[in-house]
């Protein structure tokens, strides 16, 4: 293979991560969002819920104030100017790692079998959102491996909080 094929591949492989992972955390994790809320609520599963809402929510703020106090710059692979902020931390992968662990703290509160099936599933997806990330250039490894820090602690901390909520322990 030359270098010039090579390069064509890894830019179609590049745009492809993008239109996937970028488009869908508007088109697919709002949506899913939403109707995991109103299937809990539904379910009259208020606790699961809340802490998937709260989850998501505290994860965009989150994310929205560490881009602004930290304003790193985003690595200098690719043409990066057109992203929104800074580098870190990984806006994606904050939200999609609290989702996904609020998802996995919910469905072992609804049932305890399916914990390592959910964690699996969590992780796969976590997993392929950092690396599409950093396959697309757009952040350092240290803003993926933050982001999925974060990501993990805030539904484990909502979940204490929420717990310890008198109002939301009946289930």
């Amino acid at each position: 293979m030359t270098f010039e094929l090579i390069r064509d591949i890894v830019k179609l492989a590049v745009i492809v991560a993008f239109l996937y992972f970028a488009l869908g955390v508007y088109c697919i994790l709002l949506p899913l969002v939403i109707i995991m809320v109103m299937a809990f609520s539904c379910a009259k599963r208020h606790f699961e819920a809340l802490l998937l809402t709260v989850s998501v929510l505290s994860g965009a703020i989150v994310v929205y104030v560490l881009k602004a106090v930290v304003g790193r710059a985003r690595p200098d692979l690719w043409d990066t100017e057109w992203y929104w902020g800074s580098s870190f931390p990984s806006g994606h992968t904050l939200v999609v790692a609290a989702l996904a662990t609020a998802t996995v703290i919910s469905m072992n509160r609804i049932w305890p079998g399916s914990r390592k099936f959910a964690m699996l599933i969590a992780f796969v997806w976590v997993f392929s959102v950092c690396i599409s990330r950093l396959v697309l250039g757009v952040h350092w490894p240290t803003d993926v491996l933050a982001a999925v820090c974060i990501g993990m602690f805030l539904p484990l901390a909502i979940g204490i909080v929420l717990e310890s909520s008198p109002r939301l322990t009946v289930r």
